[in-house]
């Protein structure tokens, strides 16, 4: 048989046998082949479509296309779950710790996320705070799969966060000050071996010892007069955010046995948020002139007309004290006043004189450096750092020396008693004196009942 009449007769028998299967479908009759079963099938969905002939004779196998409609998860109900389309994940976290000389654009770069971004931030109304990062805080950023940043929170300090959020092609700011309940605890310690070590044994902080001696850095000398078996007692307060501890606040009132002479402090918070201790009696505590210009440190040689010099091997007259304590140590002026020199002076090294008045004047010799900005004419607080320990000019070992004088004449520091710098204002004397026998009270209650279960 000729081609032509092959394909003729192949058209034929198609027609044929798609009308016999149609009206078999439509009459509903059990079907007995595969082509039948699929057009049954067909049949029973809402809409399909038999594509045409031209597509037929180009399909493989059955010849048979049927377009149907969109499905539901309804119409798969016996087949396996239809998977939901995948989400955008949850944008990650990354905390980094500032150190000295980085900006916000370099730790983006660090990070994958765009400059761009910290160009944007910056230039934000409340966020100008991240033009100038503080060493040792953390900025945390939350960036998403993209390295897109979503969020970013800054810690300002004060218990206060800076918190951005992504919001289109900008953000939003909102500063936060986390609520902070204040508790007070109660403490007490007793000399071994030092302050620092005796107060962790019973978990002080450091910076709550550091307040003991400011506090009391007029009547006891901490690098000298301390004594195994002296003893202090003490109520502080303890900041926590929800349950946990977030930071230490002040001593509220303290109470410290030296050789045997009782020394109590009393904290007042004037109006303007100004605290001073004061003894119970309402005499500050603050004297015209710390003590020791340098905390926990030791005396390497004291004030004498008549010392042999170990650099000139001859005696000449000492006319300071000299504080031995490790390189680089904090040098505070004793008292408010004004510089009246810094630089070089001969054996003295690198020095500073403040001046104190009209009366009163204090060295400070062998400095490794001086503070930063420091100058000839620049006014300084008690307890302001002046400068370093070093060993500058004539100088055997490292340590301060330390000169007091009274109208240009030498005096001994520790012999030297100055008078007290004020009484609290009579406007809160009768508030504070109150408050201070409470407080008494309740430091002599909690001593007895420790040393009872002692």
């Amino acid at each position: 048989m000729h081609k032509t009449g092959k394909a003729a007769l192949i058209g034929v028998c198609t027609a044929m046998l798609i009308t016999s299967l149609g009206d078999t479908a439509s009459a509903s009759v059990e079907p007995k082949t595969r082509t039948e079963a699929l057009l049954q099938e067909a049949d029973t969905l809402p809409f399909y479509s038999l594509a045409p002939m031209s597509d037929i004779t180009t399909a493989i196998d059955a010849g048979f296309q049927f377009i149907g409609p969109i499905r539901t998860d309804m119409d798969f109900k016996d087949r396996d779950p239809v998977r939901p389309r995948p989400q955008r994940s949850q944008c990650e976290w990354i905390n980094h710790k500032i150190r000295r000389g980085d900006t916000l654009s370099g730790i983006f770069r660090r990070n994958g996320i765009s400059i761009r971004e910290a160009l944007l931030l910056v230039k934000h109304e409340q966020a100008s705070v991240l033009q100038s990062l503080m060493p040792g805080q953390v900025v945390k950023l939350c960036k998403d799969e993209a390295n897109g940043l979503m969020a970013l929170n800054y810690d300002l300090g004060d218990y206060t966060t800076l918190s951005l959020q992504a919001d289109g092609g900008d953000f939003k700011a909102n500063v936060a000050k986390r609520p902070v309940i204040t508790r007070h605890r109660y403490a007490s310690g007793r000399i071994k071996n030092s302050l620092f070590g005796s107060a962790r044994r019973i978990g002080i902080d450091d910076k709550i010892v550091l307040q003991l001696v400011s506090i009391f850095g007029w009547d006891i000398d901490f690098a000298l007069d301390l004594r195994r078996g002296d003893h202090y007692t003490l109520v502080y307060e303890e900041l926590y955010s929800g349950d946990r501890k977030v930071g230490i606040g002040d001593v509220i009132a303290a109470e410290f046995v030296n050789y045997g002479i009782v020394y109590r402090a009393i904290r007042h918070v004037d109006e303007n948020g100004h605290v001073e201790y004061f003894t119970p009696e309402g005499t500050s505590l603050r004297g015209t002139f710390l003590r020791t210009p340098v905390k926990f440190s030791r005396i390497t040689s004291r004030f004498n007309r008549q010392r042999f010099h170990p650099m000139l091997k001859r005696r000449r007259a000492h006319r300071g004290i000299d504080y031995g304590a490790p390189r680089g140590t904090p040098i505070l002026v004793t008292a408010d006043g004004r510089i009246g020199f810094v630089g070089r002076r001969g054996g003295y090294g690198k020095t500073i004189v403040v001046r104190h008045g009209g009366t009163y004047s204090t060295l400070y010799g062998h400095l490794s450096r001086f503070a930063r900005g420091l100058r000839a004419g620049s006014t300084v607080k008690q307890g302001d750092v002046i400068g370093y320990v070093g060993r500058t000019g004539m100088a055997t070992g490292t340590h301060l020396h330390y000169e007091f004088r009274v109208n240009g004449t030498h005096r001994d520091p520790l012999a030297n008693n100055m008078p007290r710098s004020r009484k609290i204002p009579r406007r809160y004397r009768d508030d504070f004196l109150l408050n201070a026998q409470r407080l008494l009270d309740q430091l002599v209650s909690y001593r007895e009942t420790d040393l009872a279960q002692k």
